[in-house]
């Protein structure tokens, strides 16, 4: 591999378009905190500091100064030629083409690249500038550039309304448009029947007058509408129009099912646009569209696949559904199985889907299981979310009107950040929403279209002794009660070649997608073991909530530290280290040793600290000092050898762990908002002062309420600290075969390439083909 994971390529003859999710990195990051590679990868991260604060950590391209080394190789590798004659693109957004790049290796056949310093782990190398010969293969993104004007030009030839509507203006007559629908369907429930009996159409009397003046007073037409007069009428002696003072002409209506089927294609338009190998892979789509005139109506259509509506998520469903009917008429695969319910295999589940394959999700855990940790997502999920989730993606990533806080937040370069947790829960949903309407399709019955979401069910072990692979489905190893073998089977009802035995289930697959996770155990047994590809190093993390959501703790949305340990000198001495040590019921040879682990602890040179604030939580993470190291893991080897006392261990380790969270987020606050101290405190902790120095949280002997108050995360791998290293596998696909017929097995997500919050790690579509 080149030094990152690569897509899969599939050593298949029948080759289709479908998902292969993979979580990048970049094996630098972790040792460059004191000069920060400004890499566009890492924009994934750095799109989160105001650029005037931070103007080394974003990658531009000046054509005075030329290229980076790194820049110039990435370029290279990203136009290169792969096994298809194509150039093999990039795996996200963020590392594509520039424009001025792309001009400026058009035009000269010598470039400079510039002398910089290059840090791996403890240790920098200098490179002198250099003038080299260009090698980029530019014909291949002329190649790419040229299809994309083209494909601009023949869709806005074939949509000559483009132009007629503003994404603004849009949006709010499709939100009429759902309101008038509503009202439709309201209005429909409130009628009255002269056969009703006489109390049932007195109460739908009453409700009916209720809802129309409500309505009336309500309902404020759009600015950008021709004028009409609302004419409710409220008569007892006849029927309600059925037709929405919005919508009463024929062409009003008309204009809007115009307008939808028109997002819907600019939508279709983006995402393919961002899919897996298109023009996406090759250029910065933002940065042509806004530089290069062929380009210029992109703009439009980018503007208008934004626009939401709930009338557009069944438009959306619609269309998902008839693409998974077209598409499979053309697949030689009919199921596919997804092993994992975290973001990428639940994406991995609707591309699937949408490329004409049966899919059947399984996840060992809970559906209501969380994890609480922040990750991003770059402009190609972004595209592909914008159009799956329809108005859940405005839910998800923007304020709503009543002023509350998202759960996610759009950054630069149309990055997405979010708490893992929630875009699961979304991802989740929205597939639920999408099931039931595939479900509820009258043609369905002979198209036997399915997408099964099944949760607390294990795949057990994959079975070669059948005509066709077998995945056998059961308990989970760790909550076997949590298994409804009837629920599951009723499930599998329309799954051709179902097989069921003593509490097992085995069905045939295609296709088997390993996204359960860096220690997938299919993915190891079948595909191969993972490799560890960087040094372990150990984290500690710790998750806050933040009761009020709407109020930052602190004023960039994140902050990375290297400073000298000593900084932490103070925080530390406030949380008593020593003292917990001393007073409790550990061996005394242990305690002896660790008896100043304060002092231990502060011989490190220094402290290493990365923050993320979402609205609704706080995360910090630091390399773990060495001496608080060593000191947990002679807890755990005497714990291990105290198996009565496990509890107390475990008590006592967490308290531990609260304390360095504390001091750690101590030291980061006072450093960051002096002027603050008192105004953020951790829950049941509200007296402790954050520094000396601070006026705390009581001043001359009032209380005085705090601005926010943090809790510890009670459902994550809270205040711990672990070991991270990056693994993945050199050959994640690999076809097994069943006694008549094969499969393919691939890994994708953490199960190919696993990365982790302090490494910088975003998540990216990739291909396969």
């Amino acid at each position: 591999m080149r030094g990152k994971a690569k897509m899969l390529l599939l050593p298949f003859n029948l080759v289709w378009l479908a998902l292969i999710l993979a979580s990048l990195f970049d094996k630098n990051v972790a040792y460059n905190e004191d000069k920060v590679m400004a890499t566009i990868q890492q924009n994934l991260i750095y799109a989160l500091f105001p650029g005037d604060k931070w103007p080394q950590t974003r990658y531009t391209f000046n054509a005075g100064n030329g290229f980076t080394h790194w820049r110039y190789n990435q370029l290279f590798d990203i136009a290169e030629n792969d096994n298809t004659e194509t150039p093999r693109g990039s795996t996200q957004s963020n590392d594509a083409f520039m424009y001025d790049e792309w001009i400026f290796l058009q035009q000269n056949n010598w470039i400079y690249l510039q002398s910089e310093w290059v840090y791996r782990k403890n240790e920098a190398s200098y490179l002198e500038g250099e003038w080299i010969q260009n090698k980029v293969n530019v014909g291949g993104i002329n190649d790419a550039v040229s299809r994309l004007i083209n494909k601009v030009e023949r869709f806005t030839s074939d949509n000559s309304n483009l132009y007629s509507f503003n994404h603004i203006t849009a949006e709010n007559d499709l939100k009429e448009y759902d309101a008038a629908q509503k009202e439709i369907r309201i209005r429909t429930s409130l009628r009255i029947s002269p056969a009703m009996p006489k109390e049932e159409k007195k109460r739908r009397l009453s409700r009916r007058k209720k809802f129309l003046s409500k309505f009336c007073q309500c309902f404020t037409p759009s600015s950008t509408s021709p004028p009409h007069t609302s004419h409710h009428d409220t008569s007892t002696h006849h029927e309600p129009s059925t037709s929405h003072p919005e919508t009463s002409t024929p062409s009003r209506k008309n204009r809007c099912e115009e307008l939808i089927e028109l997002i819907i294609r600019c939508k279709v338009f983006i995402r393919d646009l961002h899919s897996e190998g298109a023009e996406g892979s090759l250029i910065d789509i933002f940065s042509f569209m806004n530089n290069y005139q062929p380009l210029g109506h992109l703009r439009q259509i980018l503007n208008l696949s934004t626009v939401q509506s709930q009338w557009l998520d069944k438009a959306i469903n619609e269309r998902i559904y008839q693409e998974h009917l077209e598409n499979k008429m053309r697949k030689g695969y009919k199921n596919a199985i997804v092993q994992g319910a975290g973001p990428v295999g639940l994406y991995a589940a609707y591309k699937l889907f949408i490329g004409g394959v049966n899919v059947t999700l399984v996840n060992d855990r809970s559906e209501n299981y969380t994890r609480n940790r922040v990750v991003f997502f770059d402009r190609k999920w972004m595209s592909q979310l914008r159009f799956f989730l329809g108005t859940e993606f405005d839910d998800l990533f923007y304020d709503n009107e009543n002023g509350e806080k998202s759960l996610g937040r759009i950054l630069d370069e149309d990055i997405g950040f979010v708490n893992i947790k929630h875009m699961e829960t979304f991802l989740m949903n929205r597939l639920k929403v999408l099931s039931n309407y595939i479900n509820g399709q009258q043609e369905n019955q002979q198209e036997k279209a399915f997408l099964n979401l099944i949760y607390n069910t294990a795949v057990l072990n994959i079975q070669t002794d059948y005509e066709k692979p077998l995945a056998i489905l059961g308990a989970p190893v760790k909550r076997p009660d949590s298994f409804d073998f009837n629920h599951v089977r009723k499930m599998l009802t329309n799954y051709e070649g179902v097989v069921v035995s003593d509490e097992i289930i085995g069905i045939p697959f295609d296709l088997f997608f390993c996204a359960g996770g860096a220690r997938d155990q299919i993915r190891t047994q079948f595909i191969e073991e993972p490799k560890q590809l960087t040094e372990s190093v150990n984290y500690g993390v710790v998750i806050f909530d933040k009761e009020n959501t709407s109020i930052k703790v602190f004023e960039d949305s994140a902050a990375f530290y290297r400073d000298p340990m000593v900084g932490m000198t103070e925080h530390l001495v406030n949380q008593n280290i020593n003292g917990l040590i001393e007073e409790s019921s550990l061996s005394k040879p242990l305690k002896t040793k660790y008896a100043n682990l304060t002092e231990m602890i502060l011989k490190d040179n220094q402290i290493v600290v990365r923050l993320f604030e979402s609205n609704p939580t706080l995360h910090i993470a630091s390399i773990t000092p060495r001496a608080l190291v060593n000191f947990i893991e002679d807890l755990e080897n005497e714990k291990g050898n105290n198996e009565d006392l496990k509890g107390y261990y475990d008590n006592f380790h967490e308290e531990l762990q609260k304390r360095w969270a504390k001091a750690l987020f101590s030291y980061t606050f006072s450093t960051r908002h002096p002027g603050r101290l008192g105004k953020v405190v951790i829950e049941g902790h509200e007296d402790e002062q954050v520094a000396s120095s601070s006026t705390g949280y009581r001043s001359k002997g009032k209380a005085r309420k705090p601005e926010q108050i943090l809790s510890f995360d009670s459902y994550s791998a809270n205040t711990s600290t672990f070991y991270v290293g990056i693994y993945g596998v050199e050959n994640p696909v690999k076809e097994i075969s069943g006694t008549k017929d094969s499969a393919i097995i691939a890994a994708i997500g953490d199960a190919n390439t696993s990365a982790h919050f302090m490494t910088s790690s975003g998540t990216s579509t990739g291909k396969f083909g």
